[in-house]
């Protein structure tokens, strides 16, 4: 059985959705509308979205990447996390399948989320 909460897959479900199916081109396209500020970045062995936010300063930085890593842990998905004074860079992307799956693209929507409602704001007053 798996739960189901408007984008977001717990663990229990990603085997039953093919969450962990590596997307076509196509599929990445398509997904990738749904994402503004996210890019889809290839390098030497995967396929990766990446997203830089930006923040008034290194501790507002540091409480969003803490909040993403909240996050991965709850969801049991892990991105890679660079973290800068005023910045948070964030990629997502799934190992099993060796690039990117529609579970990536639900965990850059929820980090799009948690910045919208807690920093946008601050980050703008800059």
């Amino acid at each position: 059985m798996f739960l189901q909460n408007k984008d977001r897959i717990t663990h229990e479900g990603r085997n039953e959705m093919n969450n962990y199916q590596k997307l076509t081109e196509n599929e990445m396209l398509s997904e990738k509308k749904r994402l503004k500020f996210w890019l889809i970045v290839y390098d030497d062995r995967y396929t990766k979205l990446s997203r830089e936010f930006s923040f008034p300063n290194f501790k507002t930085a540091f409480d969003f990447a803490n909040k993403v890593g909240a996050l991965a842990e709850e969801e049991d998905h892990h991105p890679t996390i660079f973290l800068s004074w005023g910045k948070t860079k964030v990629h997502w992307w799934t190992h099993e399948a060796d690039g990117l799956t529609k579970l990536d693209f639900q965990m850059a929507r929820r980090c799009d989320e948690i910045y919208e409602k807690s920093y946008r704001s601050e980050a703008n007053e800059q």
